[in-house]
């Protein structure tokens, strides 16, 4: 199941590099959830996973701005310009938890909804949401909901990448003009 959820999860982000930030490092995210897919053990999968991870945020940075209006910049703290990493100054090891920056806030808004509609879906089917797989060390917590969440984060991160300047203008689908979301 964790090995479903992760792979789905990396093709996503791969997706996203390749076509909304333009990079060729959306390869070695495909590479790394193909290794996911193949993989035997939990250790494997969150070895690739933390890979494709590092490569996923260092490519959103220097390359996602959030669009303030050039009248408002001076008004504006510089660490707000743009996407610099998945961290907070706050709790620099928490990967973005208490955000401190406008993209940061926004992707743990959207992560947020997205749980909230992951725990309420085990509701619904009579799944309890504390008891997961892969998030399973996490007490107290929504397990089950976070390991759903998991193949939620490329659908929040395209809708955030959406709103901000990626330099490339917004994601559309070259058949039909319209955008992809």
């Amino acid at each position: 199941i964790v090995r479903h959820l992760v792979t789905s999860k990396l093709s996503g982000q791969a997706d996203i590099v390749s076509d909304m930030l333009r990079s060729e490092a959306g390869l070695g995210i495909a590479q790394q959830a193909e290794r996911v897919a193949n993989s035997g053990t939990m250790a494997d999968i969150l070895g690739c996973e933390g890979q494709a991870a590092l490569t996923y945020w260092k490519t959103w940075a220097g390359h996602v701005f959030v669009p303030f209006p050039p009248a408002q910049l001076s008004m504006v703290p510089p660490a707000w310009y743009g996407f610099t990493a998945r961290t907070s100054l706050r709790s620099p090891l928490r990967q973005g938890k208490e955000a401190t920056d406008p993209v940061n806030a926004m992707l743990n808004y959207g992560y947020a909804i997205a749980e909230t509609e992951a725990r309420i879906a085990c509701n619904i089917f009579g799944l309890d949401p504390a008891l997961g797989f892969g998030h399973g060390q996490h007490r107290k917590a929504n397990s089950l909901a976070f390991d759903l969440l998991e193949p939620l984060r490329p659908l929040v991160d395209r809708v955030i990448l959406g709103l901000l300047d990626t330099g490339y203008g917004p994601p559309l689908d070259p058949d039909t003009g319209k955008l992809v979301y």
